[in-house]
């Protein structure tokens, strides 16, 4: 998968290919890299969560329910002077609209949550573009809220018949749909429907293939040591605030970092561990003490190997506390997919 981010705060342009093995970001202060690191993530998220939790598991009967298909379908029918009319384009369009709804909103929330001078970025007319293979690629334009979808598909015509007998027809070089003498327009909407919403299950599969991704912020955002006991609930607060009426004041925590604190506040130490061996190695060349979790105060605790009292992360040194939490994610959090992405925010 391929990102380019135009326009978006101190980021005139920017690559990346996330289909490398490892991508080093670096640069002066205040260009945008965290910019980047944190919408990358975003982004990322958001179509992990619709592939997971809507584009693959959509109802059939949800397939029905289109407006814009009936309309260009009606318009068709009513128009005597065509007998044939390509309807790719209507059909991506009707695809985009489909995405906009499923995604867009939770996107833009994300985006609210975790830039403070957002509503300024949006006024440069920021847009996104994830190529996701050499056929597929999706551009946000965020400031209208729009997707717009590139996608090598099959051409497919409307057309005009004299007999009922045939309802579409499928060739090696297009697809047809036919309307007979404006009857059972219900029947060809419901087609159209199908070949809208196969094409989405199609773009879900290949936004799939991208399993998890995960956000790994770099010490001086202080988010372990500054925020213990409570931190979950300002973590789960501050992603909702935009919603939250009255005169209760909310840290300003951003989304990428909440849901850092949050897989490290409800570690399941059952989980696979892929990284041991990794995980090992930096608590006995660096820490020099071991990284675990206690499930009953939801805290990681470090036992150093000279003194025998664990300690919460609060109570460690910036070191330890910066390393403990990454080597956390190693052992009990992090799954191992060949698309999985780590963004890794750390200052140069």
């Amino acid at each position: 998968m391929k990102v380019r981010i135009d326009n978006w705060g101190p980021i005139e342009h920017c690559e990346y290919d996330l289909d490398k093995d490892m991508i080093v970001v670096y640069g002066d202060n205040n260009i945008g890299k965290s910019y980047a690191m944190q919408l990358i993530y975003l982004y990322l998220k958001n179509i992990i969560n619709y592939a997971k939790n809507i584009g693959m598991y959509r109802p059939v009967f949800y397939s029905r329910e289109n407006t814009e298909v009936e309309k260009f379908v009606m318009d068709f029918a009513m128009d005597d002077n065509q007998n044939e009319v390509d309807i790719t384009d209507e059909i991506i369009k009707c695809m985009a609209s489909r995405l906009k709804t499923d995604m867009v909103q939770a996107l833009d929330n994300s985006l609210r949550n975790t830039f403070g001078t957002y509503d300024d970025i949006i006024e440069g007319n920021p847009r996104v573009s994830l190529q996701v293979n050499n056929g597929l690629e999706l551009l946000f334009f965020v400031k209208e809220q729009k997707i717009s979808i590139k996608l090598d598909m099959k051409p497919v015509f409307l057309k005009k018949t004299s007999s009922d007998f045939h309802k579409s027809r499928e060739g090696k070089k297009r697809l047809d749909i036919y309307i007979f003498k404006n009857n059972k327009i219900s029947s060809v909407i419901n087609l159209i429907n199908d070949k809208v919403y196969s094409l989405l299950s199609h773009v879900s599969v290949e936004l799939s293939r991208v399993q998890n991704v995960y956000f790994l912020p770099a010490s001086r955002s202080g988010i372990y040591t500054g925020m213990n006991s409570f931190g979950p609930i300002l973590a789960e607060l501050s992603k909702n605030r935009a919603y939250i009426k009255g005169n209760l004041q909310i840290p300003s925590i951003s989304e990428p970092i909440s849901d850092y604190y949050m897989e490290l506040s409800t570690i399941r130490i059952d989980r696979r561990k892929y990284f041991t061996d990794v995980a090992q190695e930096i608590e006995d060349e660096i820490l020099k003490g071991e990284v675990t979790f206690d499930t009953k105060k939801k805290t990681i605790m470090y036992q150093s190997d000279l003194v025998s009292q664990p300690m919460e992360m609060r109570d460690v040194s910036s070191m330890v506390s910066e390393i403990s939490p990454i080597t956390a994610y190693l052992k009990y959090i992090v799954n191992v997919y060949p698309t999985d992405f780590c963004v890794k925010n750390e200052r140069s």
